[in-house]
């Protein structure tokens, strides 16, 4: 056969099988709008692609992905760090835009770029980024901090010297880092400083995490905090004693028991209830670690008709943990512990904890009691309503999908967001909330942008 036939025969097939390939028409064309960065261009270009061919959920995440990318290239810092986490979250389909901001001329930039794909193994990406740790940029020098393997001494010095860096991003990143380290005393020494005195709360918080795992020595510091006026860092050291010594920590628990109510109590409450040991003495109902497991539950039900309404709310949350929930045990626990929910459900007057009491029951059983105080929870003008509508449209549920319809369109930026992360992962329909793209409301974009590029 000739080579003219032959190619004959290849453009005929390419014809008949609709080869996308092209480099014309109106899908090249929103790429086109993309590659020159022209967002309401290409918003423009795909509602043309839709008009004829319905939606076309790859192309839009084409789009998608710019928004992200000209949200990392801003100089809002909190908008690029909700940028990058929704990129993150996105993995391989993250590469392209994480490999055009990397070669960003902007150093913070490529950065935080660089650090996703260190994240991600690229170990070309991680030698990269140590060549941004003496940066005069803060957000690059924070970044350039993942590269540090603590456990080779120069570099478990060099971050040890991060933690009082003047940037309490720095800061917060080294010890972020720490959390890899070695027990050694010095770095204990370090982060217990870091711990205590520290002026950022976010570096105090990530400090108690890292010394949580510098050994023994480390569990009298991190009790001091539980004394912090702080509240988040009092949570966070109750976190920690649990990671650095279960066994010391669960007595430590035990005692908040005894006390009436509050946040620290209730924690403590929960953290003991989902403790489970390794073993099959932690399983056994007769052992000390199931009945202190089921005192702490008894405790945490206690808690759930507090007087104090945000108590209340965080309780709710507490028992939304609990592995008995949704795995009956044997001693059957877990219908006992649904029915009291219910219970309460019925008494609640607050929406938000009504909310999250009814989206626990809804996991836990599919319960219709669950789902139905979420569809009175639909008819409100609050977060919660939002929130439900949510909760429901994962059950493709017509009215919750009307409500986060609605909600697209709300004057609040925080309904809006809600709504559109909703549509796209949880509702899994990306192309219901294509109009986000182009919101006035930064956080807004990156929301929709995120949950189309992740959408399943």
């Amino acid at each position: 056969m000739s080579h003219r036939r032959v190619a004959h025969l290849l453009v005929l097939t390419s014809l008949a099988v609709g080869t996308p390939a092209c480099s014309s028409g109106p899908r090249a064309t929103v790429r086109a709008e993309v590659d020159q960065r022209d967002l309401p261009g290409a918003l423009e270009a795909y509602e043309r692609v839709r008009a004829m061919d319905g939606a076309d959920p790859a192309l839009l995440r084409d789009v998608a992905a710019l928004v992200l990318q000209q949200a990392v290239e801003g100089e809002d810092l909190a908008v690029r760090d909700a940028a990058l986490s929704q990129l993150r979250r996105a993995r391989e389909r993250a590469h392209r835009t994480l490999r055009r901001l990397a070669d960003s001329p902007d150093e913070a930039v490529r950065a935080a770029a660089l650090e996703l794909q260190a994240a991600a193994g690229d170990t070309l990406a991680v030698a990269q980024l140590r060549a941004s740790l003496d940066s005069t940029d803060q957000a690059a020098r924070a970044s350039a901090q993942s590269a540090l393997d603590p456990q080779h001494a120069g570099d478990l010095a060099h971050l040890r010297g991060s933690l009082t860096d003047p940037s309490a991003r720095v800061r917060r990143a080294a010890a972020l880092r720490l959390r890899l380290a070695a027990e050694d005393d010095d770095t204990r020494v370090d982060l217990e400083l870091v711990t205590r005195v520290d002026p950022a709360l976010t570096v105090r918080v990530t400090a108690l995490s890292a010394l949580a795992r510098q050994g023994e020595p480390a569990f009298a510091p991190l009790r001091e905090r539980l004394h912090d006026p702080e509240p988040s860092v009092r949570m966070a050291a109750l976190l920690a004693l649990a990671v650095c010594d279960a066994t010391r920590a669960a007595g430590i628990y035990q005692g908040f028991l005894a006390t009436p109510p509050s946040s620290d109590s209730v924690e403590a409450a929960r953290l003991l209830a989902t403790r489970v040991p390794a073993g099959a003495a932690g399983t056994d109902p007769s052992s000390e670690d199931a009945l202190a497991r089921t005192r702490a539950t008894e405790y945490l039900l206690a808690a759930l008709t507090a007087p104090d309404e945000s108590l209340r709310a965080q309780t709710a949350v507490a028992l939304s943990s609990l592995p008995a929930l949704y795995v009956a045990g044997s001693d059957d626990d877990t219908p006992r512990l649904q029915r009291a929910l219910a219970a309460q459900l019925e008494r609640e007057t607050v929406r938000q904890t009504r909310l999250v009491l009814a989206q626990t029951l809804l996991r836990a059983s599919d319960d219709t009691v669950g789902r139905a105080a979420l569809g009175d929870l639909l008819t409100g003008d609050d977060v919660p309503a939002v929130m439900a509508a949510a909760a429901l449209a994962r059950l493709g549920d017509e009215a919750a999908l009307t409500r986060l319809d609605a909600a697209l369109q709300d004057p609040r930026a925080t309904h809006r967001r809600i709504a559109a992360a909703a549509l796209t992962w949880d509702a899994g329909d990306p192309d219901r909330a294509r109009a986000a793209l182009e919101d006035e409301d930064a956080f807004v974009r990156v929301a929709a942008a995120g949950g189309v590029l992740s959408a399943r």
